[in-house]
């Protein structure tokens, strides 16, 4: 959001800092629980030495489709959807004022 210029660099540097604290916090929790409720341990991506520069490129190229994938919705998708809201709430408003001036 602040290479979009939505917010400041201090509410940017303060939200990914409360999103990597949330996490460092949230995974020792969660695998704690999984472990005493004898869940499926928890674990992420192992390669072999086999495939190591196939596995590289599957996750690369993966992060960076993620990457424009948000970027385009929340660049053009998300203020479309925005707009649409303030549209439908100004009309309700407006119906809702309509209504009451009728009553009275």
């Amino acid at each position: 959001m602040w290479a979009l210029g939505k917010c400041t660099y201090t509410e940017g540097f303060v939200r990914i800092a409360g999103q990597m604290g949330g996490g460092l916090v949230a995974f020792p929790l969660f695998q704690f629980a999984s472990e005493q409720l004898n869940l499926t341990p928890f674990g992420g991506p192992e390669f072999s030495q086999d495939n190591d520069v196939d596995a590289f490129l599957s996750e690369f190229f993966a992060s960076f489709l993620l990457m424009w994938v948000i970027y385009i919705v929340s660049a053009y998708f998300l203020p479309v959807v925005s707009c649409m809201c303030c549209v439908v709430f100004y009309c309700c408003n407006s119906l809702h004022c309509s209504f009451s001036k009728i009553n009275q």
